[in-house]
């Protein structure tokens, strides 16, 4: 069986303001249909040092599933740039593919060239 993590996000409840961490529960039916495991991975983006917390989650993973969201923080990066360097398979969701994208300095000046 496979384990797939899902880096989770902070977000904050309209009502009270208290920040939280959630996955999508229709995300989480998807995966279980297909008999897989799923972690959550919460990142603390504002602790020095948070990335070496959760690269034992990381590494623990078959791959994981970067989301969506509003605000990009340093640690994506770090993220992003371990994923790449140990070949895990990496899945992004809206903001998530597009931390991918600026994270290896994708800008559609430099797609577009490679194209002719």
């Amino acid at each position: 069986m496979k384990t797939v993590g899902i880096i989770l996000r902070d977000w904050k409840a309209d009502v009270k303001k208290i920040p939280f961490y959630g996955i999508r529960t229709d995300l989480i039916e998807f995966l279980r249909k297909y008999d897989i495991n799923v972690i959550g991975v919460p990142i603390a983006f504002d602790r020095k040092n948070e990335f070496n917390k959760v690269k034992e989650i990381i590494d623990f993973c078959d791959g994981i599933i970067f989301p969506g969201g509003r605000n990009v923080k340093e640690i994506d990066f770090e993220i992003i740039t371990y994923l790449n360097k140990i070949n895990k398979p990496t899945f992004g969701i809206c903001l998530g593919m597009q931390i991918m994208g600026t994270a290896f300095d994708g800008k559609r000046e430099k797609i577009e060239k490679r194209k002719s």
